[in-house]
């Protein structure tokens, strides 16, 4: 006969059974727990996204009170002489990160600019060690599709907003209706922001955006100054070509628009469709972000806000432009 301590002894032991349940509901769990860590990732990865562009914020601020005026966009439109309704692009020599160096506690990125000269131009060597400083910063941690630069350049996923041509009537890309933003080519007095500077974008993201030689190959139509046969680079944050003119996607149809933020989050190639490469497709020249459901957008007062994808497009190009007269409708 077994004793009592025997039998305890013996009933010690998992059965097969009984350890594959317990395998089973750990792997539940996991299951069950897996989106909430990988939720509270993603809000702590978008948080820090939004405090970058406070910090941002905080340095135009600044900027603004040492010398009177924003800087330059870096990129701007000026009109076609002898057609009102054409515009061309036209750059300064540097955007506007380059100015917000000594106010973003990199001051010996900034006295080693020379902002008479391109950031890539070899006549001036030091321009390329600062440009080649990545700043966190400048960079959103929710962006999975960031590729370093093939010569090194530091990037930025922010874009100063310098125009829009959204048709206030349409929603569709219309040049005729082509308006300045907060930032463009020179500097922009406070007092030029009659729209209101609680009611006027002045950064938004726009990532993920890599080098036109990394896929998804989103290449500037316009050529740099300084490599010949190459064109401008609008994934690094010392390149003027980083400021966006706001159009919405190039697939817009009448009475079949698109999202104005996060347009065409998915890119798909058919006849209707944008795929990345191409101009104002995704986070090509638009307001965009891999955040889910919107995009963060610096209004020129400091704060930031987070922009739906559902916005209306009348709102949208009311927080564009800055001088035109019409409050924004509550985008909150």
């Amino acid at each position: 006969m077994r004793s009592t301590k025997s039998l305890l002894q013996a009933r010690a032991a998992f059965t097969l059974v009984e350890l594959l349940v317990v395998i089973a509901i750990i792997g539940i769990l996991i299951a069950l727990l897996l989106p909430a860590v990988q939720a509270a990732r993603e809000a702590a990865r978008k948080s820090q996204c939004k405090n970058n562009l406070k910090q941002l914020g905080l340095a135009l601020q600044n900027f603004e009170s040492a010398r009177g005026v924003l800087p330059t966009g870096g990129q701007g439109s000026k009109q076609v002489p002898g057609n009102p309704n054409a515009f061309t692009t036209a750059f300064d020599v540097q955007g506007v990160f380059a100015y917000l160096l000594p106010y973003m506690e990199f001051t010996q990125g900034a006295d080693l600019m020379n902002l008479n000269r391109p950031y890539n131009d070899p006549a001036a060597p030091t321009n390329q060690v600062a440009a080649k400083v990545q700043l966190p910063s400048f960079l959103c941690p929710t962006n999975g599709m960031f590729e370093a630069d093939p010569d090194g350049y530091g990037q930025a996923d922010y874009a100063p907003t310098v125009g829009t041509s959204i048709d206030p009537n349409t929603g569709l890309a219309n040049g005729a209706m082509q308006a300045p933003g907060a930032l463009g080519i020179g500097t922009t007095r406070m007092a030029q922001i009659t729209d209101g500077t609680s009611q006027t974008i002045v950064l938004a993201e726009d990532n993920p955006i890599n080098h036109y030689t990394i896929l998804p190959n989103m290449q500037s139509g316009n050529p740099d100054p300084i490599v010949s046969g190459a064109t401008r680079a609008f994934n690094r944050w010392a390149e003027p070509d980083k400021a966006i003119n706001v159009s919405g996607p190039s697939n817009n149809k009448a009475g079949s628009l698109k999202n104005f933020v996060n347009n065409n989050a998915t890119p798909t190639f058919g006849p209707d469709d944008c795929p990345w490469k191409n101009g104002d497709c995704g986070p090509n020249g638009e307001i965009f972000s891999l955040h889910t459901g919107g995009s963060h957008v610096l209004l020129c007062d400091g704060s930031v806000t987070f922009l739906a994808e559902n916005i209306d497009f009348r709102v949208i190009r009311c927080l564009l432009t800055r001088e035109e007269g019409v409050p924004a409708p509550s985008f909150q």
